[in-house]
């Protein structure tokens, strides 16, 4: 049976919404598009989202969302994690699909 409320054509497939946003999220911060916030790691700098940060992990929403000095200026520099494993969290909170490990 077709549904024909108004709300029908509003209708949307959520898990190929979701997967087209984070593919998105993961394209802009790639090209640093939009990105608003950077880490630090072993001397490299991961430009990434706030949203995203604060929406995959308690201490980045933590960091963000109190007076803390590390949000005020934009950057966090983290110790004892390598660059390569930042960018594969990072990467892991928005790829649409799996990369193998040789991408990060």
């Amino acid at each position: 049976m077709e549904d024909k409320s108004p709300h029908a054509a509003l209708s949307v497939d959520h898990l190929t919404h979701n997967a087209d946003l984070c593919q998105k999220f993961y394209i802009n911060r790639q090209n640093s598009e939009f990105t608003d916030f950077e880490i630090v790691v072993e001397g490299a700098s991961l430009p990434c989202h706030r949203m995203v940060l604060a929406a995959g992990s308690p201490y980045f929403e933590a960091v963000l969302s109190n007076d803390m000095i590390e949000g005020r200026h934009g950057t966090v520099v983290l110790e004892g994690i390598t660059s390569r494993s930042m960018r594969f969290v990072l990467n892991f909170k928005t790829e649409k699909y799996s990369k193998s490990s040789s991408d990060y």
